[in-house]
């Protein structure tokens, strides 16, 4: 009798690993991916980051309240938090507060995971 009740012991305790692990794997997933978009450091101040999602694939009805960091040299050198709505083809100013040079990497994060990175000037 202990053998089956290990056997149970051991089955439902590698059932719920999986469960966690299978859930954990969903939950980490972005709803909503920027595919493609123009970023364009602003002719009239170079503090200044022109964005247009050009391609956002998934939910995408309301994807506000989203944060951006500007990196530089593998560090946060400026980050906020937006409430402007990201829509396909619609510009948004990013107002950086630093001067924003070639390499730099603009990366947004919703629902507190990444959905878009990309490097300035190319």
């Amino acid at each position: 009798m202990a053998e089956i009740s290990d056997y149970l012991l051991i089955s439902t305790a590698l059932i719920l690993m999986v469960s966690f692990a299978f859930l954990s794997a969903m939950v980490t997933i972005p709803e909503v991916y920027i595919e493609r978009a123009s970023l364009e450091v602003s002719p009239e101040n170079a503090s200044v980051i022109v964005f247009v999602p050009l391609s956002i694939s998934g939910k995408r009805e309301n994807v506000e309240n989203w944060i951006w960091a500007l990196i530089r040299d593998g560090r946060k050198i400026a980050w906020r938090g937006e409430n402007t709505l990201l829509t396909e083809n619609a510009p948004v100013t990013i107002m950086c507060g630093t001067k924003v040079e070639n390499g730099d990497i603009l990366k947004i994060w919703y629902g507190g995971l990444p959905i878009f990175e990309n490097r300035i000037g190319g």
